[in-house]
């Protein structure tokens, strides 16, 4: 999980943008593929969900799935990756996400 503070909510909608390319030029990608599915404790922050395939520098056949979301001008990152991933697994990771809960 990672977390940038873009100042605003247009610079923080840019960053986001920023991120999913750089996250598919990383892993040599074609298009993500965007999910509808969103967590449901974000609150309503503007989330999105991304499915790529790709290779590693060192060719390795990869899968990532990153959820994005952005509250004012604040853009959160959290990233799966691996050869094969457990949906129920990343699921299960990211509908523990949430924006202003409290132990």
């Amino acid at each position: 999980m990672s977390r940038l503070d873009a100042g605003d909510p247009a610079r923080a909608q840019r960053a986001e943008a920023v991120l999913h390319r750089a996250a598919a030029r990383t892993l040599q990608a074609g298009e993500p593929v965007v999910s509808a599915e969103t967590p449901a404790g974000l609150n309503g922050a503007a989330a999105q969900r991304l499915q790529l395939s790709g290779r590693t520098p060192d060719g390795v056949a990869v899968r990532q799935q990153l959820l994005t979301f952005r509250a004012g001008g604040t853009v959160y990152q959290a990233t799966v990756f691996g050869t094969q991933l457990s949906e129920q697994g990343v699921d299960g990771f990211f509908s523990g996400i949430g924006l202003g809960r409290r132990p």
